[in-house]
């Protein structure tokens, strides 16, 4: 019996240190990728919006007018920490992202030349946009830890949105 008691204490012991280690090994890694998903939206109430959308790329600004953007969002993307990590990094994505259907006039991007960590990319742009992507906030009754978190700015003492 005390063997048995050895056995499971060290066996308790042995995943303890390597849950410690698989959890400091996520603490160093840097969440500057997402991993997109398809989604429903549930009720999913349908709308429609006109926006204006300017756009960068490689320092030259691309504005675009009258995007129509529906709802519900079809896609949400998460902050991901890819493993191994290798140059170039991005920068840390703090929120998940939701993803909606747009519609927007024709526009004129330039060809470019993108690389990451893949490899190096000569990009063609088709001629509009078809996914606007905005970044989520925490609603009333979610856990909070200041007021940026919350949709309303407001993270009350218990730390709750309100």
């Amino acid at each position: 019996m005390k063997r048995m008691l050895w056995i499971s204490g060290f066996a308790v012991l042995a995943c303890t240190a390597f849950v410690l280690a698989a959890g400091s090994a996520q603490a160093v890694c840097l969440a500057d990728h997402l991993s997109c998903y398809k989604i429903k939206d549930t009720p999913g109430t349908r709308t429609v919006s006109t926006k204006d959308l300017t756009e960068s790329l490689q320092g030259q600004s691309i504005s675009v007018t009258g995007c129509q953007v529906q709802t519900p969002p079809k896609m949400a993307c998460l902050p991901t920490c890819k493993s191994p990590s290798g140059p170039p990094s991005g920068q840390a994505q703090a929120v998940p992202l939701l993803c909606y259907k747009v519609k927007c006039p024709t526009s004129t991007l330039p060809t470019v030349s993108l690389g990451d960590q893949f490899g190096m990319h000569t990009l063609t742009f088709g001629t509009a946009s078809k996914l606007l992507c905005a970044p989520t906030c925490r609603g009333a009754g979610a856990p909070c830890s200041s007021g940026a978190d919350c949709c309303t700015g407001n993270c009350d003492g218990n730390n709750i949105c309100s």
